[in-house]
């Protein structure tokens, strides 16, 4: 015959599913956040990346998009980034520098690209392993309009070992979370353990008064250190002394 599961082992189930549940809704969104904000740390370099090569070369009146390569290159290797790639859009999606290829007609038109897209539409866009239609390499994209000169910078990192290394999230936090779900389990195993054991004991002298049987066996066991069991305690004192069992 299967046993009834107790109240404490229902109540502790409950709560303990609880637990996991917001232990797994926490682990989940600390990776989210903790991924947003690298990712968002990676953006904002290579957002100042192309403020300072705008600042550094085309702001300067005497540069022309048509004769100005030189000036480009000549800024890439002095602030040199590694496996950095620069590309240089017209507003219409037409690239007329780009470091990884030296014959610009060789590109389709980048209108379509998403971090392009939300450049024109917002001033900045990022796009987040993406595979070059060009070169084949997968990178992390961050363009910067500049509508004064109807361009768009876009500097890119090619999504390998490294940046995945950086992008990824520090899993230091699931072993806090993993000690913190063991401790309230202990926890609320101990409490659940208890307030069980009251309530089967009471359970146990109910069916004993309803059926007019002796009370004195019942009456010698102690209920757990505290309120539910003190009150419970006086109960059944009470009714063994002079309650239902002594008739």
């Amino acid at each position: 015959m299967n046993k009834r599961s107790t109240f404490g082992a229902r109540l502790f189930y409950s709560v303990i599913s609880l637990f996991a549940i917001f232990t797994l809704v926490f682990v989940i969104y600390q990776f989210s956040r903790e991924r947003s904000y690298k990712v968002a740390l990676i953006n904002a370099q290579l957002q100042a990346y192309n403020h300072a090569m705008y600042e550094g070369v085309l702001k300067n009146d005497q540069y022309s998009l048509s004769t100005g390569k030189t000036e480009i290159e000549q800024y890439i290797k002095t602030h040199n980034i590694e496996d950095l790639r620069i590309t240089i859009i017209t507003e219409d999606g037409n690239v007329i520098y780009d470091n990884n290829k030296t014959k610009e007609s060789g590109f389709t038109n980048h209108l379509d690209r998403n971090e392009v897209k939300s450049a024109l539409i917002n001033g900045s866009g990022y796009a987040i392993n993406r595979q070059s239609a060009t070169t084949g390499t997968n990178y992390f994209y961050s363009a910067t309009h500049f509508p004064l000169h109807e361009v768009i910078i876009r500097s890119a990192l090619p999504y390998n070992t490294s940046l995945i290394t950086v992008l990824q999230a520090d899993y230091s936090y699931l072993w806090f979370a993993l000690a913190i779900f063991v401790a309230l389990t202990f926890i609320l195993l101990q409490f659940t353990r208890n307030l069980g054991a009251t309530i089967t004991k009471l359970r146990d002298f109910a069916v004993h008064a309803a059926k007019n049987k002796p009370l004195d066996k019942l009456s010698k066991e102690r209920f757990p250190d505290d309120e539910l069991g003190e009150i419970s305690q006086n109960i059944v004192d009470k009714h063994s002394t002079g309650g239902v069992g002594d008739k």
